[in-house]
């Protein structure tokens, strides 16, 4: 046996440049570039012998096998994983403002492209770059304020986004294998709302619309199948629908003390009932099935929270803080393995609501000409053990969950 370290390098780069034209005082025109390259290397390396002279790779998880290369390895090899992520991104995008009187109206737009592809030597050690992938997004949102007296403002905003895929869903399976049928999600978004607030009080209330169409889902994603016993599900075509409200207030009840409180309440639900593609460990299509997942609540997160919170700051430079979130409604993520029966229109597994209290305590200060800041933190102080966030079972019961704590 050997100790390793799984490593993971990541390069970006980037350049964002925009325009601001005022036109004249009512009209605003703003556009701009933004171009972006991400690049990762994933590697396990070879960190401890354990007393011996050498670490014999077999290449287990390689496609080709050991192929004629080097199988005695030293600390600091690498082996089991060896690839490489690349992303380049661009957009350009313009926007417009519109002032007149108490109404402020804005319409923007972008246009985008994300390029993909994958380098694997361990897995295609004689042409380990994968074929380039391109695919183009946009969106176009528009919206309005208008101002209510001295304090208030009403809003409301629209949206729609072609967004490009993830480039989780564009190599699966740790292979150079391009997805077939790849397509964009597209996301229909509204909001409206009012905001009041002067310099003690401040308060928001939000109404939210989004519909989401063609989402993707890969179940075991962080895991490498290590054979054909397992199996990993790609399931796209899913829709969802989300609407909820959301409101928040603070109040400065005295010099240096605030008090606030936020509520969150939605109604997140799957859309439709979808087909899943299986892949064994060599990424090899081996079955599809339908999966039934019209009506199920959307899992991950939780759709109701209520939070309270406060904070003081001395006159001398102390920040004390406390938040109290409450989390109900939160649901387990389904398992398209356990949704193939179209008469099992059970829920997901409810996660039973909880709460926690994080503190916090900070120190401003100046070090001659340089600004410094000391914080102290306790998350949940009172040690709770919840469940945050987990898989559904066959049963969708808490026997047959998987998940954290």
């Amino acid at each position: 046996n050997v100790l390793t370290n799984y490593k993971a390098d990541h390069y970006w780069a980037g350049l964002l440049s925009s325009l601001t034209l005022d036109v004249n005082d009512k009209l605003k025109i703003t556009s701009g570039v933004h171009l972006r390259y991400f690049r990762s290397h994933l590697y396990e390396v070879v960190d401890d012998l354990m007393g011996g002279d050498c670490w014999i790779e077999q290449y287990a998880w390689s496609l080709p096998g050991v192929d004629g290369r080097e199988q005695l390895k030293k600390r600091g090899d690498v082996i089991n994983v060896d690839n490489y992520s690349m992303i380049g991104y661009g957009n350009l995008f313009a926007q417009a403002e519109y002032k007149t009187g108490k109404l402020t109206t804005f319409i923007a737009s972008t246009v985008s492209g994300t390029h993909y592809r994958r380098e694997d030597p361990y897995n295609y050690p004689e042409n380990p770059l994968s074929e380039p992938v391109g695919k183009a997004g946009f969106d176009v949102k528009g919206g309005a304020g208008y101002k209510t007296g001295e304090h208030g403002n009403v809003y409301a905003n629209l949206g729609f986004y072609s967004r490009e895929p993830y480039y989780k869903f564009v190599f699966v399976n740790y292979s150079n294998t391009i997805a077939q049928n790849l397509v964009n999600e597209k996301i229909t978004s509204a909001e409206a709302g009012y905001t009041l607030g002067n310099e003690k009080f401040s308060s928001r209330i939000n109404l939210y619309y989004t519909l989401w169409k063609d989402k993707s889902m890969l179940t075991n994603e962080n895991i490498q199948l290590a054979d054909s016993s397992l199996t990993r599900a790609l399931v796209r075509g899913l829709n969802a629908l989300h609407y909820g409200l959301e409101a928040e207030i603070s109040y400065n009840v005295i010099q240096h003390l605030t008090l606030g409180a936020t509520l969150s309440v939605g109604n997140w639900k799957w859309q439709n009932d979808v087909s899943a593609s299986i892949y064994n460990d060599n990424e090899v299509l081996v079955d599809s099935m339908q999966v039934y997942t019209k009506g199920l609540y959307v899992g991950d997160a939780p759709q109701t929270q209520f939070g309270l919170s406060a904070s003081y700051r001395t006159a001398d430079g102390f920040r004390f803080a406390a938040d109290w979130v409450f989390y109900d409604r939160l649901y387990a993520n389904f398992d398209p393995a356990n949704r193939n029966n179209p008469d099992d229109r059970s829920q997901p597994y409810r996660i039973p609501s909880y709460s926690l209290l994080d503190l916090y305590a900070g120190y401003d200060m100046q070090v001659k000409q340089f600004p410094v800041s000391l914080q102290l933190g306790c998350q949940n102080v009172f040690d709770k053990e919840t469940i945050i966030r987990g898989e559904d079972g066959a049963n969708h019961d808490l026997a047959t969950f998987k998940g954290f704590w």
